[in-house]
């Protein structure tokens, strides 16, 4: 029966380029997969908390119908106070991501940060991050400092 269980495992992996590592017990893949990471840039970026950060793709879903929901708490504190953490944390939230998927939407359980910084590591051609905010204001896209052009309004995206 494992046989079984495993022969399906490597038929949903195949075709995203994956292979099973049995001395890790686990899956390989490369090079589609890369680390995301999201900073926030906030005055206030150590002492307040908007996690967790729900990261999604409704596109991305496996053969069971289960699709890409990763779910992020910010990294721990690193310092200490006695007996207790400082209480100060990063608001540094990393996700592995798909590099050859259109577009990932960013949720916040609180309000999103007002100043963020995106990165992408790994091979990747670039693609597109949706945030959902909770006011109606103007925001605008710099990369390395310079001001990234809108792009006319896409009401297949919405």
């Amino acid at each position: 029966m494992s046989n079984n269980k495993e022969s399906e495992s490597t038929q949903i992996f195949k075709d995203r380029l994956c292979t099973k590592n049995t001395r890790w017990n686990a899956w390989e893949c490369k090079p589609n997969f890369g680390l995301l990471i999201i900073d926030s840039l906030d005055a206030d970026r150590l002492d307040r908390n908007v996690a967790p950060v729900h990261i999604k793709n409704p596109d991305l879903c496996n053969n069971d119908g289960e699709c890409f929901d990763n779910r992020l708490n910010s990294l721990m504190d690193n310092c200490w106070d006695g007996f207790y953490g400082c209480q100060t944390r990063e608001q540094r939230y990393i996700s592995m991501v798909y590099n050859h998927a259109d577009y990932y939407e960013v949720y916040y359980t609180g309000t999103p940060p007002e100043n963020q910084h995106f990165r992408i590591w790994g091979d990747h051609t670039g693609f597109m991050i949706r945030i959902v905010y909770s006011n109606s204001n103007s925001y605008s896209v710099n990369v390395d400092g310079q001001p990234k052009p809108q792009q006319a309004w896409n009401d297949a995206l919405s």
